[in-house]
């Protein structure tokens, strides 16, 4: 969810029940560790609906995929069919047009995953143009990811 950064002490007052003495605490640390405010904001929102261990595994799992940059345990598939090149992937199976490729790519946000480690960090290769978007071949198995953190496996 984007926040702006000034609205992050209104939500604390307004939205959960945090007293007045702890949230000017978390104010002043705020300039050291702008991150660990807001998710201190998302935890107790979320404790606060959903309770303390869905606040804990929503936090466990943003660490995962935010922080430590680790791929997910669970990856949505997508066929490889008759597409053979990454560019005719993001055409024919997600219907994206040259427009939006070339934004993915201009934005780093298109990125084939090399090497998942055994604690689930990734390396990958950045896309960095349309033309290497276009020549690049994919023969299944490979795993795209797409923008901050979709990622999708190609099957065969």
């Amino acid at each position: 969810m984007l926040l702006l950064d000034e609205l992050i002490p209104q939500w604390f007052e307004v939205y959960t029940e945090i007293d007045a003495e702890q949230i000017n605490k978390f104010k002043s640390e705020y300039n050291n560790d702008p991150i660990s405010f807001k998710k201190r904001l998302a935890y107790y929102i979320t404790e606060l609906f959903h309770g303390t261990p869905e606040a804990e595994d929503a936090e466990k799992d943003f660490d995962s995929k935010k922080m430590l940059k680790r791929i997910p345990a669970e990856i949505p598939g997508s066929p490889l069919g008759d597409p053979k090149t990454l560019d005719e992937l993001l055409r024919k199976n997600f219907n994206q047009k040259t427009n939006n490729i070339r934004d993915l790519v201009s934005n780093q946000a298109l990125a084939i995953v090399t090497k998942v480690n055994e604690d689930g960090t990734y390396e990958e290769i950045l896309i960095n143009d349309l033309q290497q978007a276009k020549a690049y071949n994919l023969s299944g198995g490979e795993i795209v990811r797409w923008g901050k953190n979709k990622f999708y496996k190609i099957t065969n």
